[in-house]
């Protein structure tokens, strides 16, 4: 067999999770590398750490790891602070898991004041601090931290953090959220998010990208949701496992005689490290098709990319002459090599052009021991491919066997394949699940509602990287908020979104029964829960004061808080406070405009929001629990009182008799909207509705085809909107307004998180024996799940949202075929039928 060899050797210093070195609890020991002395010739307090010290690269280079936190009483509460490191040595800095500062070279000097964030002590002791340096052996390094209070300008106000104020010890929880989070930032895997075809090893961040060359012209393949609509769309998802232990997905070449290149991957020799590819045509490639499979191979994550003869710290891949390959000497990481099996293969610059096989089949090794491992043809290829994709239909088999569960396998095979090929890397943070790789700001966007529910999707497959997202996402800002969107370099700190995060971590210490968890993350969802109460609570006491009351009667509003150099555009204007809503365009909020306020004061919505504060009353009932399991009494009964309190107003002011449900109120009229959405549900969700009025809404407004169509059985024939059908519910306004037609993202379209939300809240201890209740959750859960499957089965696409009339995503370009919370639909259907216990 004809064997293409890449060898490629690699520096630990490239992954900021942390060097390899430190992935504590002996989760992995690196080669060639010893540890040395390292206190008595390092100079600054910070070294009371007890840092791990180890030779790096060279004899001439050595690295570093630190860990600690700020002692809590250093910082005041609530206050606002930048920090930063002064050193002679490159480093990388982190407060939290906020990178705070990186200059990873190899300088002979660097001094770094430049902070690319701020954060606050907001009643919060888990303030750890993580250091790495890498400096030369010649030189006795030295660092400090320094810090100021954020309204200072330039290079004026530092000051250095005193040993006091450092302290050694870090929280059993901090170390297995970093345990976590480094253990799952391992092996081949489709990590980068620009491409569904790019396979990149961690952690050592090498890997290559694949491409087609039709005659000259480079096809690349681009995230699995880069198509928006019918036309679009040459990409069909497969099976995705959480680790990248098998991958699957087929891409439609269109000219000049269409085909289709299936690429599928597999872990071999019983680890992570290594991988089969194989793409296969599903005809034969013919010389007429003038077409070959580039890989360029790289290092993905970093700074320091650097191909053929560079002596880069990040490692090098070099062109052999002899064999017009790529080879490397080693740096730290063990030798990695590439084969390609069954052809020739020829070198184009820096990249390998590698013709189809007579069957129309290319095969491509990767890893630290290929060579350990004979491939005599590319039938040892189809071999390990065959074996891994029987070993994840044994594995689904074990809980979804197709005989015994029929669709519900349909389901979870979506729901994991949505999950699997939108996890990726980004060094700013860790292994995280975006709700669609090529959604948003790049290179990342994080949503907040969005991301917690990914959380719980994820969760049916991967405790591990469930979590991950979880921690990831629960991040407040300077002034106690959860933003409603946070990018690579931007913050959304004037909104939040709705408030389900302590419905997601509740969900999940049901699923895992962990408290660690509960503790790592509590104090952060408590921050943001009396944040919601202090800034987005809309006094009741006199209808003209439309702006948020910390004291006094109120209920919640959406608003967007009157500061500066925020994400999305100017804040306080109507659209930054509908954002919060997570509701974009829905009728809800038509020819309502905000209330400005003060500098630093939020600018309303007046408009008493009974989803929004339905939320804000699930959080204040699912916290209440979360802090009893970890024995914070005192919180509990704070979180019990206010929710108490808030429920008494809720229903004493936001229920319309009239209407037989809850209804938002202008607060500067005192007039009800008729403006019905699945969002008027959400007192279900921490029981606040009584069992009388769970009853109504579901008769008058849940079941029947004037509202939310669950009642399909119950049809006359004579549509509530004119001849506008509506085929799966629930719609995101109801069928009987006149925006149902409108089929635009929230105006009239079905969304896995609105039917979620509605589940859940009919799923409340209070009315599980309630009639009604038990037939509305029966039809909920069926008809989410068919219209999940429409274009599931179809075209392998889990929508951002779907058509209520046709249950199709693809007939408008605002619907993301492949958004994590799409699969919420196979959630619900899954849950219904018993599927995800704990």
């Amino acid at each position: 067999a004809y064997m293409f060899v890449l060898l490629v050797s690699l520096a630990p210093c490239l992954v900021s999770g942390g060097l390899l070195v430190t992935q504590y609890n002996n989760a992995m020991v690196l080669p060639n590398r010893a540890d040395i002395p390292c206190e008595h010739h390092m100079a600054g307090p910070l070294f009371q750490f007890k840092p791990t010290c180890h030779q790096h690269v060279t004899s001439t280079a050595r690295s570093a790891v630190m860990r600690g936190r700020f002692h809590p009483k250093f910082f005041n509460q609530g206050e606002s602070y930048q920090v930063t490191v002064q050193s002679n040595t490159a480093v990388r800095f982190w407060v939290r898991t906020w990178k705070m500062v990186d200059t990873w070279t190899i300088p002979s000097n660097v001094t770094q004041y430049k902070p690319l964030w701020n954060f606050s002590a907001p009643g919060n002791l888990n303030l750890t601090i993580r250091i790495e340096i890498l400096y030369q052996s010649s030189v006795s390094p030295s660092l400090e931290i320094l810090w100021r209070h954020s309204n200072t300008s330039g290079n004026d106000g530092w000051a250095q953090i005193p040993p006091t104020a450092l302290l050694p010890d870090v929280r059993d929880e901090e170390k297995m959220r970093e345990e976590l989070q480094l253990n799952i930032s391992a092996g081949w895997n489709t990590w980068n998010r620009a491409s569904a075809a790019d396979h990149v090893h961690l952690p050592s961040a090498f890997g290559f990208g694949l491409a087609l060359n039709q005659s000259g012209k480079i096809l690349k393949w681009n995230a699995v949701d880069k198509c928006m609509n019918e036309s679009q769309c040459q990409i069909r998802p497969g099976t995705h496992t959480n680790n990248g232990s098998y991958t699957e997905i087929t891409f439609r070449v269109p000219s000049p005689s269409p085909l289709n290149v299936t690429i599928k991957s597999a872990h071999f020799g019983g680890n992570m490290d290594n991988v089969v590819i194989v793409l296969k045509a599903n005809r034969s490639v013919t010389s007429t098709d003038d077409l070959q499979v580039q890989l360029e191979p790289s290092f993905f994550f970093t700074s320091c990319l650097n191909i053929v003869n560079d002596n880069s710290i990040c490692g090098t891949i070099e062109s052999s002459k002899d064999y017009m390959g790529f080879e490397s000497s080693p740096q730290g990481f063990a030798d990695m090599a590439i084969r390609v099996i069954g052809t020739h293969s020829s070198l184009n610059g820096n990249s390998l052009q590698i013709p189809f096989d007579t069957s129309g089949l290319v095969c491509i090794v990767a890893g630290t021991n290929v060579s350990d491992h004979t491939f005599s043809s590319t039938e040892d290829c189809n071999d390990i491919i065959d074996k891994a994709a029987a070993q994840v239909a044994a594995d689904l088999d074990i809980k979804y066997n197709r005989d015994k569960v029929g669709r519900d396998r349909d389901l979870v095979e979506g729901m994991r394949a949505v999950i699997g090929w939108n996890h990726m890397y980004d060094m700013r943070t860790h292994v995280i699940t975006p709700v669609s790789r090529d959604f948003g700001v790049q290179p990342f966007s994080l949503w907040l509602w969005d991301t917690y529910f990914c959380s719980l999707i994820t969760s049916e497959s991967s405790r591990e990287f469930s979590y991950t997202n979880l921690i990831e996402i629960t991040k407040p800002t300077v002034r106690g908020d959860l933003p409603g969107i946070r990018t690579a370099d931007q913050v959304a700190t004037d909104r939040s979104k709705p408030y389900v995060g302590g419905l997601v971590l509740l969900e999940l210490y049901k699923r895992f029964n962990e408290t660690w968890i509960i503790s790592l993350l509590f104090d952060d969802l408590l921050v943001w829960t009396n944040w919601i109460g202090d800034r987005r609570t809309l006094s009741l006491s006199n209808s003209s004061e439309t702006h948020s009351s910390s004291s006094g009667e109120g209920l919640i509003a959406c608003g967007s808080d009157n500061i500066d150099h925020v994400q999305g555009g100017p804040a306080c204007t109507r659209i930054h406070a509908v954002w919060e809503s997570g509701l974009d365009n829905s009728p809800m909020y038509d020819g309502i405009t905000v209330v400005r306020a003060p500098h630093g004061e939020p600018c309303m919505l007046p408009l008493y929001d009974v989803g929004m504060t339905g939320l804000y009353l699930s959080m204040l009932d699912t916290m209440q629990v979360l802090a009893t399991a970890i024995g914070r009494t005192e919180d509990a009964n704070d979180l019990g009182a206010k929710k108490d309190a808030m429920a008494a107003l809720l229903n004493k002011h936001l229920w319309n008799e009239e209407l037989g449900i809850y209804c938002n109120k202008h607060s500067d009229t005192g007039n009800f909207s008729e403006r019905i959405s699945p969002f008027n549900f959400h007192p279900l969700l921490s029981g606040s509705a009584s069992e009388e009025q769970v009853v109504t809404m579901i008769e008058k407004w849940l079941m029947p085809d004037t509202g939310f169509c669950l009642d399909q059985a119950s049809r006359t024939g004579t549509e509530a909107n004119g001849s506008l059908p509506c085929t799966f519910g629930m719609p995101s306004i109801a069928h009987s307004d006149p925006a149902f037609g409108d089929q635009n993202y929230w105006r009239g379209r079905v969304w896995g998180p609105m039917n979620f939300l509605v589940y859940h809240g009919l799923s409340h201890e209070k009315y599980k024996n309630i009639p009604q209740v038990i037939k509305a959750k029966k039809a909920l859960g069926k008809i989410s799940a068919d219209i999940l499957l429409v274009e599931w089965l179809d075209k392998h696409h889990i929508h951002e949202n779907l058509n209520a009339m046709t249950g199709r995503g693809g007939d408008t370009r605002d619907s993301n075929p492949m958004y994590t919370w799409g699969a919420l639909l196979a959630y619900i259907g899954l849950t219904e039928n018993g599927r995800l216990d704990n």
